[in-house]
């Protein structure tokens, strides 16, 4: 799977709570109730973009578990969300 850019707008939305989803893996719940917290807190663009770098290295690490490939499908709006 393609992991996009840090430019792609999907990782503002996830951050900012604006799409929430039922995530599978636990590690994508906890990083991204962490983020969502950080952001409200403070959306400046310094603090998105610390986020959403955040974020997307988080599934580049994690890209092997099934469980964070269908939870960034989710993100990126190829899966429905339940």
């Amino acid at each position: 799977m393609i992991i996009p850019d840090e430019t792609d707008p999907c990782w503002i939305k996830a951050i900012s709570g604006e799409d929430s989803p039922k995530y599978e893996l636990l590690a994508t719940k906890i990083i991204l109730g962490r983020l969502n917290l950080i952001y409200e807190m403070d959306p400046s663009p310094e603090t998105a973009q610390k986020c959403v770098s955040e974020l997307r290295s988080f599934f580049i690490w994690n890209k092997d578990l099934p469980k964070a490939q269908t939870d960034l499908e989710k993100i990126l709006g190829k899966a429905v969300n339940h």
